[in-house]
């Protein structure tokens, strides 16, 4: 097990095409791990605990938005990245009903869910290929008011507000131009957490993370409509008796 702080480089040759899986060791984190390296690409996975299925393995502690040179470092000797994906988040309630709830979420939100993708922003912008892909991870609810998750909706939201900000020009501060940014705004994810957090839901409707991972390794090689897409296009992936079919928001 890596000790807090530390970076896993294996000594195998690494493929041209790096991606960065921040929020590696989560549900929709490992399943971008697996396609990712399935299409024969070169997996780094940053989290607070160590994703052995990925190549190299960053393990970090403290505040996210402190480590983005410790996130940056594996480019240095794998090259600059092709795509980075920002899957991290986590949930908490909380209404104007509930301040101490309310003010606790808020916090622990905006350290899971956008500190994360600020950070995958700015590493982005540090050491990302000028034709690479930026994806961070919103939510459905968000792009509307959630009065009873206040702390979860602002994160959120915030998110897709940064995703705005790195998909504005070059010249005003955004990515590259010839760059792509994807924000996916998913409804419940199938994962452990929320099936026992929720049992009596309807699971088929829950989007199954691996459907997300291949859409992003889809966007990342260029493909499965990226040609056409805007350039901070928000993606809802809505799933019914099993079906996913992705929206444009």
């Amino acid at each position: 097990m890596l000790a807090r702080g530390a970076v896993r480089m294996m000594s195998t040759e690494a493929s041209s095409r790096v991606v960065l899986v921040v929020g590696g060791s989560g549900a929709l984190g490992r399943a971008c791990v697996s396609a990712f390296k399935a299409a024969d690409w070169t997996v780094v996975s940053a989290d607070r605990v160590e994703d052995k299925e990925a190549d190299h393995s960053v393990v970090v502690d403290g505040a996210w938005d402190s480590h983005v040179e410790q996130l940056a470092a594996p480019a240095a000797k794998l090259g600059n990245y092709s795509a980075v994906i920002c899957t991290a988040g986590g949930w908490a309630g909380g209404s104007l009903s509930e301040p101490e709830d309310a003010v606790a979420g808020a916090q622990s939100m905006i350290e899971a869910c956008y500190q994360t993708a600020l950070s995958s922003a700015l590493v982005s912008y540090k050491c990302m290929r000028p034709d690479g892909l930026l994806a961070l991870t919103g939510a459905a609810a968000a792009l509307g008011p959630t009065p009873g998750m206040i702390g979860y909706g602002m994160a959120k939201a915030a998110t897709a507000f940064l995703s705005s900000c790195a998909a504005a020009p070059n010249a005003e501060g955004g990515l590259p131009d010839a760059a792509h940014v994807t924000l996916i705004a998913p409804n419940v994810l199938d994962s452990p957490a929320n099936r026992a957090n929720m049992p009596d839901a309807d699971f088929g409707t829950f989007t199954p993370p691996a459907v997300v991972a291949d859409l992003l390794l889809s966007r990342a090689e260029g493909g499965d409509g990226r040609a056409g897409a805007a350039r901070g296009e928000i993606l809802e992936p809505r799933t019914a008796e099993g079906v996913t079919t992705w929206h444009r928001r």
